[in-house]
């Protein structure tokens, strides 16, 4: 159990991380600075090196926080079906992320907007993080070619060297699945990119409709199918 020493320290990360959110909401990432989110705390600067060692450190457990929460999300869209609902679990998952970033612009801008000035992510942190929710992708996907209900189009299946070379991050994972994991991540992150800034409005009147499509759009590209009714679990699981 911890001691009420360490629940006040967490306790104080947690606000400090809560007030840099509120400053990139207000002034975006490029905004971050140290000195903004004491002032606004009532603390000097010093202080916050009492619970971040620097600007980097403090930016860092927020990325690896909005990474997690989005990884959670798309975990928890996905448990709602048994798991040979492969497409169900994956279009569920599919429009988590869209929902996630819409709910949760400010964290989804700082993980895939622009770079902070100055900053560099630890790529020995942050890169497993990031990849977490497309390793639950490339896993149903190969749960579902194993139960024969998804072949991988030849286009994926043979891609070329030069990118097959570029492919790792998921190593466990057949290189067309991997392929096929990222083709889907373009998609949908171009997608929710332009909605998040504003440039789907006047193109699109129904921006719900036109992404599930979309998602559905790449699976059925995949072959993906539903098992035989007799196999089926028509009900969600709780």
């Amino acid at each position: 159990m911890s001691t009420r020493r360490e629940r006040l320290r967490e306790a104080t990360r947690e606000e400090i991380k809560a007030t840099a959110r509120q400053q990139m909401r207000e002034k975006g990432t490029a905004g971050l600075s140290l000195r903004g989110i004491a002032a606004e705390m009532g603390f000097s600067v010093t202080a916050i090196y009492r619970y971040y060692d620097s600007l980097d450190d403090l930016i860092t457990a927020l990325i690896v926080d909005a990474f997690d929460a989005q990884s959670e999300a798309m975990e928890q869209a996905a448990a709602k079906f048994p798991p040979t609902r492969y497409v169900d679990r994956l279009l569920a998952i599919m429009e988590s992320y869209r929902n996630w970033a819409l709910e949760n612009s400010t964290d989804f801008q700082l993980i895939y907007g622009n770079p902070i000035p100055g900053y560099h992510a630890p790529r020995e942190i942050t890169v497993p993080k990031a990849a977490s929710g497309m390793y639950l992708v490339g896993q149903i996907m190969a749960d579902a070619i194993d139960a024969g209900q998804l072949t991988v189009p030849k286009d994926y299946a043979q891609s070329a060297a030069e990118i097959d070379s570029g492919l790792e991050t998921l190593p466990d994972a057949p290189k067309s699945i991997l392929y096929a994991v990222l083709t889907a991540r373009f998609q949908m992150h171009g997608f929710v990119m332009l909605e998040i800034h504003g440039h789907n409005v006047g193109t699109i009147a129904d921006a719900d409709a036109i992404y599930r499509h979309l998602c559905l759009t790449f699976l059925s590209t995949m072959g993906l199918k539903s098992p035989p009714t007799g196999d089926r679990d028509h009900e969600r699981t709780t």
